[in-house]
């Protein structure tokens, strides 16, 4: 998808730069549909489900809990 495209979307990690001639937005991944989150919330699911290393799991289920509130906030 051009990121041109999208209206809006979800900011998952990296970097913005605003100035007085434009914003750049560098990020690793953007979730722009309820759909897209849906689908990274099932593949958090299934990864954790594959995690031996305690902490590791826990970073998923903090994954998993901030995508379902994003979902709620944005009254999908």
């Amino acid at each position: 998808m051009c990121p041109l495209c999208v209206s809006s979307c979800f900011r998952w990690s990296g970097f913005v730069e605003i100035s007085d001639t434009g914003v750049a937005v560098i990020t690793g991944r953007a979730l722009p549909t309820r759909d897209r989150i849906d689908e990274e919330v099932l593949r958090l699911e299934t990864m954790r489900g594959a995690l031996r290393d305690d902490r590791d799991r826990r970073g998923a289920e903090s994954s998993i809990s901030r995508l379902e509130e994003l979902k709620t906030i944005l009254s999908f």
